[in-house]
Parts: C-alpha cells; structure tokens; sequence
C-alpha cells in the first residue's frame, strides 16, 4: 500500500522553503501520496496546498518585539512562541487526507508544536520533524551563536534585552512538556546537528536519523558548455569565485570581503586571476567598490535551472558564514562538481574533505579564508579538475535524490 505522506512549511520559496518541496516532490518521483501544506506558496505544483492565514495582532506584537532584541540578534531569534495555527481542526485537510506519515520542516511562528500530540492521538501516524536550523530545539532562536542556554532551560538568553527575558525560558519549558508526551521522530541535515539534538531536552528519549538534504543530480551536474555560451555573457577565462551576498551577519560576507582584500595586499597580480561572482542582494557591492576586482551580481535567482547554470558557470563557490546548519548552497556546489571552501560549520563536516575536494576553515579568520582561497588560485589545473571529480563524487554518494529516498525508506522501517 501507497504511503501518504503530509508535509507542513511556512512557504515553498525561502531557503528552508525550498529545501522541504524538493524533499516533497522526491517522495512524489517515487511512489509516495504526497502532499505539501503552506502558509505562503509560489510554486505552481497542485500538490502544494497554500493555507494562506494571517493575524495582524501577532505581527504588529512580533515587529514591536524586534527592538527588545540585543543587535547582534535581530535576525535570529524568531520564534515568540505565538503560532497562527493552534489546533489540528483548523488544518481541513487532515481530515481529508488522513495522513500516514507526517513531516514537518520550517514552521517557527506557523504551527504550534502542541499539534504534533493531537495529530499522533487521532492518526496514529509516524511523525517527523525534519530540523532545518536548531530553532525546533530552543527557546526561540534560529541561528544561536555558539550559546548552549538552550541545552537546559534557555534562561539568561543573550539574544533578549532584560523586558524580554523569560520569554525564550517559557517557550522552551512549554516544548519539553510538548514533547514529553509526543511521539515526534527527529531528522537532521548533518553532524553537527545530530550533535544539537543529542544534548536537546527536547529531543531526549526521540529517535532521531540523519537525513542530508537533496539535490537533483541530473539538473545540478557539471555541464562545461555553459561557460562557452552562458547566458550573462561572463567572461570565464578568469577563475570565478562564487558567493552568495547577504547582509546577515551570520553569513560572513564582511569577512571574505576582508579576505579579498588581504589576498589583493598580499599580491596585486592575483587580482587578475579571479573574477568575484554573487547571487543574493546588493551588499557586497557597497563593500567592494574601493577594491579594483572584477565582481559581477546575479541578484536572486528564483529559477532552479537558472541556479544550476550559475554552479555549472563557476570554478569554485566560498562559502563564509559563521554560524548556519547548511548552507544548502554547499550542497548544490559540491553535486555541481564544484570544490567549496568553507568554515568548519554545518554541512562542511559532512561533504568537504579538506584539499581533495575543497578546503576547510578550521579557524574563523578572514586571514584564514584568504590563505584558502590564495591556495586555490595556485593550483594547478590538473590539480583543480581532480577536486571538481570528487566533489561531483561525494555530491552523488551522499545528496542525490536517489540516496535520499533510499535512507528515508530505509528510516520508515524502523
């Protein structure tokens, strides 16, 4: 019998968004009922099922709350413990559809966690949470800059000015009563998660399975016509750096900055061996402009085809966040046959084997990154299409939507 399968996200278009419709359109390719609910959708897929609520209370308090924030934090503490679905009876579909598995991915201010008791008492069904960033796990944090408050009672959060403190205290007191009771089984995209979730109060007494996020290997995969004849009209004679540009903090785009700049100090003719290449927001533009590189900005690429023709246009993609479970742009890299450079953070661990496929930063440090960098633009092209195979390599044995089936199929039989 046909398994049918529920899955609940904010939306289908963010970076977590995104990430939860390939993972339901992979289970829909192979055999599986499958179904997507949403708050917020784009995609046109029928199965994608948009709820469309809103609550301009909770908005207007969510926005007033944004200045009790220390600075550092305003862009990752979101969960106020407020949640625009509070009861399985407001999701009809349920009903309808009578799920046997249920999948939640991105859901922070969305659904309430108490509906995964209700669902398991009147379904009975396998319940998944598939942990995206660590917010399932704390008091309301997405990104949690290393502090491990959220290991006990979340108390004396550093993201909350005094006004505010017990509210991540109370959210997290009122998810480990939640999941006292809850049968809720744990996914998790890497190591580094898996160990969050092994020091969660949250997660104690929970199966928990490690499940790489999936990318399409026949769309993202070398592909080298593209950098005779691409569509920007790039010139590729230079070795292209791709980043993505972003103004978060967390996402480190100052330091690569500081990076190039060093790598420049250091030896001005290199300057002339690279070409910087972003997609994301403007940024990095406003930071470069007293730096004589060539830099060119895609802005934000909402096709996947297009996304794979910028890997498949690039040498090698940097990676500099600081704190961030993914990216899932290292994992659209490395299956594009790209070597990454990357901080010794979130899925770098899992699919970076230093110098054979890429280099990791074991030290946050923009001279760190430089010297990685530098050691890239001096290797020898042999050297540098033999990094391009294996990442191509690691990509299919570990992310590929046929290994992805094959460990979640293999996850539903225990």
């Amino acid at each position: 019998m046909r398994k049918k399968i529920l899955h609940l996200s904010n939306d289908d278009f963010t970076g977590a968004g995104l990430a939860a419709l390939r993972f339901h359109n992979n289970l829909k390719k192979n055999n599986f009922i499958s179904y997507f609910l949403v708050n917020k959708k784009k995609s046109n897929f029928s199965s994608v099922i948009e709820i469309n609520k809103n609550n301009i209370f909770n908005n207007f308090l969510n926005k007033s709350e944004f200045f009790l924030l220390t600075e550092r934090n305003k862009y990752a503490f979101y969960n106020k413990n407020r949640y625009l679905i509070n009861d399985i009876n407001e999701i009809n579909f349920f009903e309808k559809f009578k799920p046997d598995i249920v999948i939640f991915h991105w859901i922070s201010n969305f659904i309430n966690p108490i509906l995964f008791t209700q669902i398991y008492k009147k379904y009975k069904c396998k319940i998944f949470w598939n942990v995206i960033d660590i917010a399932p796990l704390t008091g309301g944090c997405h990104v949690n800059w290393g502090c491990k408050n959220f290991k006990s009672t979340c108390a004396n959060c550093p993201a909350i000015r005094p006004l505010f403190q017990n509210r991540p205290k109370i959210t997290l007191k009122n998810k480990i009563e939640i999941f006292k009771n809850s049968k809720v089984n744990f996914l998790y995209t890497g190591k580094w998660m898996g160990k969050q979730i092994e020091n969660s109060p949250i997660a104690k007494n929970h199966k928990n399975y490690k499940l790489m996020l999936p990318v399409d290997e026949k769309l993202f995969k070398p592909k080298p016509q593209v950098k005779k004849n691409n569509s920007w009209r790039i010139n590729t004679k230079k070795k292209i750096i791709l980043f993505r540009s972003s103004s978060n903090l967390r996402k480190g785009v100052d330091i690569l900055i500081s990076a190039i700049e060093h790598l420049i100090n250091k030896s001005y003719l290199l300057k002339n061996k690279f070409c910087l290449l972003s997609i994301g927001d403007k940024f990095a533009e406003e930071r470069l402009k007293n730096l004589d590189v060539e830099y060119i900005n895609l802005g934000n690429i909402d096709s996947e085809h297009k996304l794979s023709e910028v890997y498949q246009l690039s040498d090698i993609f940097v990676s500099p966040s600081i704190d961030d479970v993914g990216p899932m742009m290292i994992n659209e890299a490395v299956i594009s046959g790209l070597p990454v450079i990357s901080f010794n953070i979130g899925v770098a661990e899992d699919l970076i084997i230093n110098k054979i496929n890429g280099y990791i930063v074991k030290k946050i440090s923009y001279k760190n990154l430089s010297n990685s960098i530098n050691m890239y633009l001096n290797s020898s092209n042999k050297e540098i299409n033999k990094m391009k195979k294996k990442s191509r390599i690691i990509g299919l044995e570990k992310i590929s939507l046929k290994k992805h089936i094959k460990i979640f199929k293999s996850i539903l039989r225990n």
